[in-house]
């Protein structure tokens, strides 16, 4: 049975967790859902922003680990290294200021 990773710290100082929200949805079919969560280094309190989910649709049991594997594959060869930059955090800090300016 294939398991996530725990928690880490990349060098910049951004932590990430990985979570599985994979749902049965028919019969014998799910959708794979891992949700990839970051806390910032500066933040004096951990607090947790969902950075990603991950998502597959229509995986048969059989193909559930494989899926994740894919998946988790995926964002450790196109995500990860845009986040290990060591401006990730101030510039996702920044990314988050904004959009709250803009709904308010």
């Amino acid at each position: 049975m294939f398991e996530l990773p725990e928690s880490q710290t990349l060098p910049n100082g951004l932590k990430l967790d990985f979570s599985d929200a994979t749902k049965r949805y028919y019969g014998d079919y799910y959708r794979v859902c891992i949700e990839v969560k970051c806390a910032l280094p500066h933040e004096e309190h951990a607090h947790w922003h969902l950075f990603k989910k991950l998502e597959r649709m229509g995986v048969s049991s059989a193909e559930l680990d494989t899926a994740k594997q894919d998946l988790l594959h995926g964002f450790k060869r196109l995500i990860l290294p845009y986040l290990q930059h060591a401006d990730f955090p101030a510039r996702f800090t920044e990314a988050k200021k904004k959009k709250r300016l803009q709904v308010s």
